[in-house]
């Protein structure tokens, strides 16, 4: 018998997280990290204290962001 040589899932992004200002150009910083997981963050322009920390862990259905400073912007490609 054939035995299955792949299997293939497709990521579908429901809904993603951002702020209406923006941010530093450093990026994503990792600000904590463990065997199960990192906090990362996302901080604003030099001079502010701007930040949204993303705690991520495995086995996490949904992410979530601690919003500091930042005006929370939910982006998708369905109607909200």
């Amino acid at each position: 018998a054939d035995k299955i040589r792949y299997y293939f899932s497709p990521f579908v992004s429901e809904f993603g997280l951002s702020a209406l200002e923006g941010a530093s150009k450093e990026g994503q910083v990792i600000v904590k990290e463990g065997l199960f997981g990192v906090h990362v963050e996302v901080r604003g322009p030099a001079g502010t204290q701007r930040k949204i920390l993303f705690p991520i862990y495995s086995g996490m259905s949904y992410v979530s962001g601690f919003y500091s400073g930042f005006t929370p912007k939910l982006l998708s490609d369905r109607a909200l």
